[in-house]
């Protein structure tokens, strides 16, 4: 796959506006054009996922800075 194709994904979802607090899922993000930080990566996971591009799940836990 191709960095073209790699980047016009990440910047369609970084173009979805924040939105909190967001819906539970990545469908309420595509249905509602918004959401939280979260649903935005699952958005994107999802769709790299689709597309064939091998990704991980990574999940932080502790205070916000």
């Amino acid at each position: 796959m191709g960095r073209k194709l790699l980047r016009d994904v990440v910047q369609r979802v970084q173009c979805i506006p924040y939105s909190w607090p967001g819906g539970p899922t990545a469908d309420d993000v595509r249905r509602y054009m918004a959401g939280d930080v979260r649903w935005k990566h699952a958005v994107l996971r999802e769709d790299l996922e689709l597309l064939g591009f091998k990704v991980g799940r990574l999940m932080v836990v502790g205070p916000l800075a």
